[in-house]
């Protein structure tokens, strides 16, 4: 793993932000007035000037300009962008090359960009870029587009952090092309695309991104998925974290929250899916096909899936073509199809069987009160976890949008460890059955390591994770005995999703944060 840069974490309005020391003193801040009357009348007159640590602050206007970055900035020196917080400035797109260090959007809401009306953020390989605050829209391609393929090598160490971000490209185009490593993407909000992010590589972090509406004429004869990756010679998809989305009215038939396939072979594997919300969603909440190793999929609340696929596909997570070693845990499915039939809960298929696991979940179908089918394929008899509950009305505050439980839920309290303590010891190196079910940060600034709880009590925040010995080093000395349940307790934000002895059942933990999806995101005043 890299190991995390030295940042001063500020608390700032409930909004976390983070300050790295260092910027160079002669830093400038020019000003760019379209009308003139500023240092420039254009943003990449600014940009041809500006060096590491200047800052170009852009006023009302259209500027009508594809802005190239030719130039980097340093480590905590980097080159901003920014709009005169309360101005409108409209900007065509930016292609940002092989830059580095670079901010576009300021560190509050309303210091970011209009970019619409072209290609709005295009680059090749750069690297520790934070793209923040804009209003994206009607653009003439992917509203993020780097290069297909592994030719230009991986995008590195970059954010995009709470953006508005709708109608990319016109119908059946994506908001995302990604292929890179330790990308943080958080807070935004992405609607009416043919999918959300198509994502390659390693180590990324979603968070508390909201996707939705998508209709139906948005994406033709395609799918629409939330975020997919489908390596066919790309980089494959390790060690993503897709924490705390919430994911509403997308698309009619054949829409998924995710679709995770590795169609050659390319090592996709490892993912952490856990703590998002999804309702009203087309089709299915998750289709493994293909290859897709090893997700540990926990803390999810599903409610009202496949509404347009009727009785065709009546399950809403499924693992097909040697998805093998899922881990299924403390996940809420509810009405997964619209019809009161003999329904599935999860599945898979004989090729996908080995390593499965699950337990700890809520399967309710309105009106349903028979046994579920499966998991496994061709099985009619209930082969479910004892610790499962199905039949049971979870009591969201709304099925179709609001999926906090109410008081009374089955769900409260009623989830699982994720795994157990291997041996008896004390110290900072645990080892654990199973360590693929938390991150330890994976070197990306706001991205905190994960805390877990040992046994009854012992709360410590992991330093590191070697997933290959599941052995996990502490940041502080804890004991544990053999066998001792190991539990999340807060999460990549550092919020805490653990209230009580066991976990609930569900994204959402009563008695605690009304909203583990409700972003909880980064402004980012320098970077490191």
């Amino acid at each position: 793993m890299n190991r995390k840069k030295r940042i001063l974490f500020l608390p700032l309005l409930g909004v976390l932000s983070f300050v790295v020391l260092g910027t160079r003193a002669e830093a400038t801040n020019y000003t760019v007035k379209a009308s003139g009357g500023g240092n420039y009348s254009s943003i990449q007159a600014c940009a041809n000037a500006a060096a590491a640590g200047d800052t170009c602050t852009v006023y009302a206007g259209n500027y009508g300009e594809t802005v190239t970055i030719s130039k980097s900035g340093s480590s905590g020196n980097p080159i901003t962008f920014q709009v005169n917080a309360g101005d409108t400035a409209t900007v065509h797109g930016w292609n940002l090359g092989s830059s580095s260090w670079i901010v576009i959007g300021g560190s509050s809401s309303n210091t970011g960009f209009e970019v619409t009306g072209g290609a709005a953020f295009t680059w090749t390989t750069m690297s520790h870029v934070v793209i923040q605050n804009n209003n994206i829209h009607d653009t003439t391609g992917r509203c993020f587009q780097g290069p297909s393929g592994d030719g230009s090598g991986p995008a590195t160490y970059d954010s995009v952090l709470n953006n508005t971000i709708t109608y990319c490209g016109g119908a059946q185009s994506q908001g995302f092309l990604i292929e890179g490593n330790h990308w943080l993407i958080s807070g935004n909000t992405i609607s009416h695309v043919e999918d959300g992010i198509a994502l390659y590589g390693d180590h990324h972090v979603v968070r508390n991104n909201t996707f939705g509406p998508v209709v139906a004429s948005e994406y033709g004869t395609q799918h629409p998925d939330a975020l997919e990756s489908s390596c066919a010679g790309d980089f494959p998809l390790v060690h993503m974290v897709f924490e705390g989305n919430t994911i509403v009215n997308w698309g009619q038939a054949n829409a998924h929250v995710l679709l995770l396939r590795d169609t050659n072979s390319c090592g996709q594997t490892d993912q952490i899916i856990r703590f998002n919300s999804a309702s009203n969603i087309g089709s299915y909440f998750i289709s493994n096909d293909t290859n897709s190793q090893n997700e540990r999929i926990y803390n999810n609340s599903v409610s009202n899936t496949q509404a347009s696929a009727g009785t065709k596909d009546p399950e809403d997570l499924t693992f097909t073509d040697g998805d093998t070693g899922a881990k299924v845990i403390n996940n809420i499915f509810a009405n997964t199809a619209r019809a009161n039939n003999v329904d599935w809960c999860v599945y898979y298929d004989t090729s996908s069987a080995a390593g499965f696991t699950e337990n700890h979940n809520l399967c309710f179908l309105t009106g349903y009160s028979g046994a579920w089918k499966g998991p496994a394929s061709g099985s009619t008899s209930n082969q479910y976890a004892s610790s499962d509950l199905t039949n049971r009305d979870p009591l969201f505050l709304d099925a179709l949008s609001d999926l906090h439980i109410q008081t009374g839920s089955a769900a409260v309290g009623q989830g699982g460890p994720l795994t157990t303590a291997v041996g008896s010891g004390s110290g900072t190196s645990l080892t654990v059955a199973d360590a693929g079910f938390f991150q330890d940060g994976y070197g990306i600034s706001g991205v905190q390591p994960d805390w877990i709880r040992i046994g009854g009590s012992s709360n410590v925040q992991i330093s590191s994770i070697n997933y290959s010995t599941n052995v996990i080093t502490l940041a502080s000395s804890a004991s544990w005995s053999s066998g001792d349940p190991i539990y999340l307790s807060k999460n990549s934000t550092g919020g805490s999703v653990l209230n009580g002895s066991n976990p609930d059942i569900g994204a959402f933990q009563s008695g605690g944060q009304t909203s583990i999806a409700a972003p909880v995101d980064l402004q980012v005043t320098a970077i490191n």
